[in-house]
C-alpha cells in the first residue's frame, strides 16, 4: 500500500518585539489534511493573513476548509461582490484562496499551489469621518468592504489608506481601526487542506508569507518576518485505502447498531 509522506517545512514566524511571537503550526489531520494554525505569545493579536503554500512532486490540493469565524474576510473572493445587501456573500464557494490571476498568486485548487488571504471580519460602526468610510456614507460596514475588495492589489484608489501605492493588509488594518466580529484570538486554527497525491509517495511543502498582500499584519499594522524552519510529516493514504478505511468504519457502525 503506497503512502505519501508529506514533509512540510514550517516556518515559524516573529513579529516586532512591540506585537510579540507569532508561530505557523502545521499538524497533521488524517486523511491526506493538513492543519495549519497559528500561536501568539505577545499583546497585540494577528488581524490578517496571507500565506504561500507550495508542493513538490505533483502532488495537489484539492480544497480548502476555512476553520475560524476570526478571519472570515477573504478579499480576493470577495472581488465579484457588487451589491454589499446581497447574501452570496456569505456563499460558501467563497473561499480564502486567492485567483491564480491575481498579482503574486500561486495556481489555486487543482494545482500544487494556493495563496491563502484570511482577514478579520469588520463590526459596522459610525466612521465620523474616518478615511476608511469608502462609501462616504457615514458608517463603516459591508459597503465599504466590498469597495476595499474592488481595489484589492490595485495601485490606485480609496482604499489605499496608508498611502504606499498598493492596496493590501497594511491599508485594511487601517481600515478595521480596532473594530472586529469576533475580536481576532491570539492563537487557534486557520484552515485545513485537502491534498491529492497524484501517485507520488513524498511531497515537501513550503509555507511562506505572501509579501504583496503584506503577509501577516497586526492590530497596530506592523508585519511579521519568517525565521527558523521546522519539519512535520504527514500520511496521506491512496484513494483506495481512505475507501476501506470509510466502508470498514460503516461496517462497524452498522454491527452496533
Amino acid at each position: 500500500m503506497k503512502s505519501i509522506s508529506l514533509l512540510v517545512l514550517l516556518l515559524v514566524l516573529l513579529t516586532s518585539s512591540a506585537g510579540g511571537d507569532v508561530t505557523i503550526t502545521a499538524t497533521d489531520d488524517g486523511g491526506g489534511k493538513l492543519r495549519i494554525g497559528y500561536q501568539t505569545t505577545g499583546t497585540i493579536a494577528p488581524v490578517a493573513f496571507a500565506l504561500d503554500i507550495q508542493l513538490s512532486n505533483g502532488v495537489t490540493f484539492s480544497n480548502v476548509t476555512p476553520l475560524t469565524q476570526c478571519f472570515s474576510y477573504y478579499p480576493g473572493s470577495f472581488r465579484d461582490v457588487i451589491n454589499p445587501s446581497d447574501p452570496d456573500w456569505q456563499d460558501p464557494q467563497y473561499l480564502p484562496v486567492a485567483p491564480a490571476y491575481d498579482p503574486g498568486a500561486l495556481g489555486g485548487l487543482g494545482t500544487s499551489g494556493v495563496t491563502i488571504e484570511m482577514a478579520s471580519m469588520l463590526v459596522p460602526y459610525l466612521a465620523g469621518g474616518s478615511p476608511a468610510d469608502l462609501s462616504a456614507d457615514g458608517i463603516i460596514d459591508l459597503q465599504d468592504s466590498s469597495i476595499f475588495s474592488s481595489e484589492w492589489l490595485t495601485d490606485a484608489g480609496l482604499a489605499d489608506l496608508d498611502f504606499d501605492g498598493l492596496v493590501n493588509f497594511f491599508d485594511y488594518a487601517v481600515f478595521l481601526n480596532g473594530h472586529f466580529d469576533p475580536i481576532p484570538a491570539m492563537s487557534g486554527d486557520l484552515f485545513l487542506l485537502q491534498l491529492n497525491g497524484n501517485g507520488a509517495e513524498v511531497t515537501i511543502a513550503n509555507i511562506l508569507l505572501n509579501s504583496i498582500r503584506g503577509g501577516i499584519v497586526l492590530e497596530d499594522s506592523s508585519s511579521v518576518v519568517p525565521v527558523l524552519p521546522a519539519n512535520v510529516t504527514v500520511i496521506v493514504p491512496e484513494p483506495a485505502t481512505l475507501f476501506l478505511f470509510a466502508f470498514g468504519g460503516l461496517v462497524l457502525r452498522r454491527r452496533k447498531s
